[in-house]
């Protein structure tokens, strides 16, 4: 793959991504303003500001491209249009302010889920939610491991970095993305597939827990549920499922298509940046630049009032209107057997 489709995969379209979480980021304040339900007036002002704090992140992230360079298991450069300002590598305030962007995109995730309770107060006072709630605060610590050990080895110095590219015979020139995944040291590349790995089965873990403690709350329960309370706790089970995995795909997918390369190029001993190589870690960057995004589409979809306010507004926008369309059908007498055609006018659905 030449040097400008990859650019522009791990750098323009980052930047394009970004560009539409910053207009889905605004439809999301005025969904969470206007129609958020009167059960969840408490929490809407709270949403309100983390999702302005995840746009503000998205920003500074996904737009501005984040120009840092990595050497270890797994390296990656962005060159931004910022470089003055964060330098390329040395900086211990670029790696605190990398953790913030993550840890406010994380801090999203949980006030979206934390946000079903306000569906039914009552569910934070049961054992199961008393479970949720620490699962959904203690998931990003093993992304942020993850994240400290991609970006353990950042402080390295240019002379460093140079050497290490013509070391490996890499044909890299200045503001060139590139990636390189020859591990230095076999223990950061084993400690890096067990932090992505653990990430993985704890997200998995931690879904397996919830549905079995909602669903042994029901059993206890549901004799003493109305039905609308029975149904209001399977859609907060539905939504807080569809709302964790989702957008947990984009990390995860990630961080398993960066073991799965690095684990060819180690195994073949390439020193080289190879054709599959390229190919294979292109998508990470647009995939990771997606997880917000998907973040809010999701919850948008899953929340009913606010999917029932973006199909009204759908109607609307396309005018449907009741009409009339002639149908034919055919009746049969029960005294002479005659068929006789007639036209009945059945009106059409529309949405309301």
């Amino acid at each position: 793959m030449s040097s400008s489709p990859f650019k522009f995969i791990t750098n323009d379209l980052v930047k394009i991504i970004g560009s539409v979480n910053i207009v889905l980021d605004i439809f999301a304040c005025y969904m969470i303003i206007r129609h958020s339900t009167t059960a969840m007036a408490k929490y809407k002002w709270i949403l309100l500001l983390m999702t302005q704090a995840s746009a503000v992140t998205n920003v500074i992230v996904a737009l501005l491209v984040f120009p840092i360079r990595i050497n270890g298991a797994v390296g990656i450069h962005f060159q931004g249009p910022l470089p003055e300002l964060f330098p390329l590598h040395g900086d211990v305030y670029a790696i605190l302010f990398l953790w913030l962007a993550f840890l406010v995109m994380w801090s999203v995730e949980i006030g979206f889920a934390f946000r079903l309770y306000a569906l039914n107060p009552a569910v934070s006072s049961t054992k199961a939610g008393l479970f949720i709630t620490p699962v959904m605060f203690l998931c990003p610590l093993p992304f942020m491991v993850v994240v400290n050990i991609l970006f353990y080895r950042v402080t390295g110095t240019e002379e460093q970095v140079q050497e290490l590219i013509w070391r490996k015979g890499l044909n890299i020139h200045n503001g060139m993305a590139y990636f390189i995944l020859v591990p230095e040291e076999i223990t950061d590349f084993i400690v890096f597939c067990v932090c992505s790995g653990s990430f993985t089965l704890l997200l998995l873990f931690a879904i397996s827990g919830i549905i079995i403690m909602i669903n042994r709350m029901f059993s206890r329960k549901k004799s003493q549920m109305s039905g609308r309370t029975i149904q209001l706790h399977k859609s907060l089970l539905r939504s807080l499922i569809v709302q964790t995995c989702v957008p947990s795909l984009f990390l995860c997918l990630p961080l398993v298509l960066l073991v799965v390369v690095s684990t060819i190029q180690s195994a073949t001993g390439d020193i080289t940046t190879p054709f599959y190589v390229y190919l294979g870690i292109a998508p990470v960057a647009p995939l990771f630049a997606c997880y917000s995004p998907a973040q809010i589409i999701t919850m948008i979809t899953v929340t009913k009032p606010y999917r029932k306010a973006v199909v009204e507004f759908m109607c609307q926008t396309m005018k449907l209107k009741r009409k009339v369309v002639p149908q034919k059908f055919r009746t049969v007498s029960s005294f002479n057997k005659a068929t006789v055609t007639n036209h009945s006018y059945l009106p059409q659905r529309r949405c309301h």
